[in-house]
């Protein structure tokens, strides 16, 4: 038996196996297995067979047993040993359960193994009885679906744990039992040593009795000597508190004036000593005066340099404006003129393809002196498309002519091209030379602007000084429209770039000025 939860049992033959399986509280089956063949049977074990009785009625008992243990603990007095005999029964008693539990077991693996080894798989003797006693309500012993439930092995094992902790229970009471008996009969035998104590006093205080006059005449005069005694001892503690009383008051005086000599010395060492913190403390303090006159001047300095960096930070802005302005102006240029290089070097591809077809014209045919002079030859180019289709259409129809006709279409091509590329070169120097006075002008009107608002803002200061508002208003931006407008060289560069032409020499400054201002 292995443990309360599984037990295992095999017997091994020529030619079967025998085992006997209960798993963790399943139901109690013995399978058998003839090794010759493959006839398998298992049927559960019934615990009726034997000479043990029913299992269910021992349970009861053990429990009947338990609880009239139980009610004994509760009791004050203690159980005698004849009671606690009573209550468990013997090792020899349960050793003989175990056997007949045993002698069962082996009674059904034998039964089973003749069933398997004559081949009648047959139902056997307790599963006849199984049968018959279910046809029997109420009882869930015999039936084949609550022997799961009950199984034969699993009350062994419970009851062979109660005997387990009942047995150790019965221990642990006999042991208590005994030390209450030791207790009991100690107690018992101190109570009568008193009574005999008691008997005895009681007798000789009887028998003194009839000398009871003398004897209280001594223990008056006990008393009276006693009290004396206590007379004298207070009036002994009375002197020597007194005594001392004033030894402590002589050295608490010594020890006050000792003190009042520290203090005074402590005072004459302060003084000296305080006159030299007032004037720590007046240096000080003078030292903080000239620290905060620094601190004011730096923070009126600080103010002035946060104003001129707000100046300097618009300055920039502005610059910076311009900068952005004149670089995408640069930019555009740069394309204009990448635009025009292109173009020229094209003319110049074409030039170059005609002068060596004149040449090879030339390696052809020499040159008649007759030939025409194209010195003088003057003709209008209006656009470059017409001048590029024109050169086109005169070196595509050149294998068409006649030799002497190819050759001056040749030299009035080569002439066209080279006029033309002076042409280009002149537009080009004229276009820089306009962009550059553009730029001159835009510079000179944006130092113009910014002077007049530097006076309108000096203006400003000057009136609003006192509020530290120099925000502009309406009223100051018109105020700056109109110092700019009183410039004559302001008022004829902008007469220059809306009409494209000087102005005249009786130019009225006045009158444009008034009709900017409405």
């Amino acid at each position: 038996m292995d443990s309360p939860g599984r037990a295992n049992h095999s017997t091994s033959n020529n030619s079967k196996t025998t085992s006997l399986n209960n798993n963790n509280g399943g139901p109690l089956r013995i399978s058998v297995q003839n090794q010759g063949s493959s006839n398998n049977f298992s049927s559960p074990v019934s615990p009726s067979s034997g000479n043990l009785g029913s299992p269910y009625k021992m349970q009861k008992k053990f429990d009947s047993y338990e609880t009239a243990l139980n009610s004994k603990l509760r009791l004050e007095t203690p159980p005698t040993e004849e009671d606690l005999k009573s209550e468990i029964p013997s090792q020899k008693k349960y050793d003989q359960i175990l056997q007949n539990v045993e002698n069962v077991v082996k009674q059904q693996t034998s039964f089973m193994n003749s069933d398997s080894i004559t081949g009648n798989v047959a139902t056997s003797r307790p599963e006849t009885k199984l049968k018959q006693k279910k046809k029997k309500k109420g009882s869930a012993l015999y039936n084949p679906t609550g022997a799961s439930e009950t199984s034969y092995m699993e009350l062994y094992n419970n009851l062979r744990e109660k005997y387990q902790t009942l047995l150790a229970e019965n221990l642990r009471q006999q042991e208590v039992f005994k030390l209450r008996h030791d207790t009991f009969l100690k107690r018992e035998q101190q109570s009568k040593e008193i009574e005999t104590e008691l008997h005895e006093k009681m007798r000789e205080s009887m028998i003194a009795r009839g000398a009871a006059g003398d004897h209280m005449q001594h223990l008056v005069l006990m008393k009276e000597k006693i009290q004396e005694g206590v007379t004298l001892m207070r009036l002994e503690t009375q002197r020597l508190l007194d005594g001392k009383e004033k030894e402590f008051g002589r050295k608490i005086e010594e020890m006050i004036r000792r003190f009042d000599r520290d203090l005074a010395d402590e005072k004459k060492i302060n003084t000296s000593g305080e006159r030299e913190w007032r004037e720590k403390s007046k240096s000080l303090k003078k030292e903080l005066d000239n620290s905060t006159a620094q601190v004011i001047k730096v923070d009126q300095l600080n103010h002035e340099l946060m104003k001129e960096n707000q100046k300097l930070k618009i300055q920039f802005a502005a610059q910076e404006d311009d900068r952005n302005y004149l670089a995408k102006h640069i930019a555009k240029t740069k394309r204009d003129n990448e635009k025009l290089k292109e173009e020229t070097k094209r003319l110049q591809e074409e030039l170059q393809r005609c002068n060596n077809i004149i040449k090879e014209m030339q390696l052809l045919k020499p040159m008649s002196p007759t030939t025409p002079s194209f010195a003088n030859n003057k003709s209008s180019i209006t656009s470059p498309r017409d001048r590029d289709s024109s050169s086109i259409y005169t070196v595509n129809h050149l294998s068409i002519l006649e030799p002497e006709e190819k050759e001056r279409r040749f030299l009035e091509a080569n002439n066209k091209l080279k006029k033309l590329l002076d042409q280009e070169r002149r537009n080009i120097r004229q276009i820089r030379a306009q962009n550059i006075r553009i730029l001159e002008e835009r510079t000179e009107l944006e130092i113009f602007l910014k002077s007049c608002i530097e006076d309108v803002k000096e203006e400003v200061r000057r009136m609003k000084g006192e509020k530290g508002d120099n925000e502009f208003h309406k009223r100051d931006r018109m105020r700056v429209i109109e110092l700019l407008l009183s410039k004559e060289r302001v008022i004829k560069i902008l007469y220059e770039r809306m009409f494209d032409k000087p102005p005249e020499k009786d130019f009225d400054v006045e009158s444009q000025h008034q009709q900017f201002t409405e």
